[in-house]
């Protein structure tokens, strides 16, 4: 559980830029180890999602109310700021996260349900980064959007069980392993997901790159085929539940 804790830190990278505001790209030393956790849990998701089911629930828990938290607080900042806006953009949804890990974990209709909404939620992602400021620029309407698709992601984990696991496994953890690799690349893709998540419009310092966008988002397709091709040959016998 102790190593869950540390590793989930990474699930902040999907929408943390704690230090400014530079479009979601900052050269802190948080922001890297983040970006490096990312690439490393997107890669777990990918490949042994399903292997790993307990640990999986956990870091979906942890990734979506540390996230909302987060989102929230940027969202509904004070004009004058935070005092300690590091610690508290840090520390609340670090705790909060922990809190929806372990709720995720130990109900596990709850995790599953929300690991098909999070599946959902990253196909809406995926739709509306396409175009710079997002496919769909009303705030409302791109709320409405992504809860649409998450509830329908929902819905079908619970019908099709295994094989949306698979799918919804391998198409987070592909999307988590690019958002991590743009740290290093910047076409923009990160800052595009950071405005989706907190209804902030502005790519900031970061120059948006159409064409280099749209082929980190065919990567993430690429690789979650691979991912959902590698995961379904190995475990095909697997008793995931036990």
């Amino acid at each position: 559980m102790f190593k869950l804790i540390g590793l989930c830190s990474s699930a902040f990278a999907l929408a943390v830029e704690i230090d400014g505001d530079k479009g979601g790209y900052s050269n802190g030393p948080w922001d890297f180890i983040f970006a490096i956790l990312s690439i490393l849990i997107g890669a777990l998701l990918i490949f042994s999602g399903l292997k790993v089911f307990r640990a999986t629930l956990f870091i979906l828990g942890f990734f979506f109310f540390s996230n909302l938290s987060y989102g929230l607080l940027l969202r509904y900042e004070p004009a004058g700021g935070y005092g300690q806006r590091t610690w508290i953009l840090l520390l609340v949804p670090f705790a909060i996260g922990i809190l929806g890990g372990i709720l995720s974990r130990t109900i596990w209709k709850f995790g599953i349900s929300l690991a098909g909404f999070l599946g959902g939620m990253t196909v809406a992602m995926m739709i509306l980064g396409v175009k710079e400021n997002g496919l769909i620029e009303n705030d409302v309407a791109r709320l409405i959007f992504i809860i649409v698709f998450g509830i329908a992601g929902a819905v079908l984990v619970n019908i099709f069980e295994k094989p949306s696991l698979i799918g919804g496994t391998s198409l987070i953890g592909s999307y988590a392993l690019f958002f991590g690799l743009d740290y290093f690349l910047k076409t923009g893709f990160r800052a595009t997901v950071k405005g989706l998540l907190t209804g902030t419009t502005s790519v900031g310092e970061i120059q948006y790159q159409p064409t280099a966008v749209l082929l980190m988002l065919a990567g993430v397709v690429v690789f979650t085929g691979v991912g959902i091709a590698y995961q379904y040959r190995t475990t095909r016998d697997l008793k995931y539940r036990d």
